[in-house]
């Protein structure tokens, strides 16, 4: 399986804006929205998934701290 990334996908699909986005990527949301680039400006809201917990459910999962210096 191929995949491509979100700026990508968005301007292979001609998308000029998202209103919203939701990542279930099984630990690798914050990697998903990373892949929007400079694109991220275009989406209006986002959800996903961070680990909040101690033990992670998916190995190699983003704890929140990241994820919110990142956003």
């Amino acid at each position: 399986m191929s995949t491509i990334r979100l700026d990508t996908f968005m301007e292979l699909m001609e998308i000029p804006r998202g209103d919203f986005l939701k990542i279930d990527a099984q630990g690798a949301d914050l990697a998903v929205v990373r892949s929007a680039g400079s694109r991220l400006e275009d989406i209006d809201s986002i959800t996903l998934e961070v680990a909040i917990t101690p033990v992670q459910l998916y190995e190699g999962a983003t704890s929140k701290e990241p994820v919110i210096l990142f956003l």
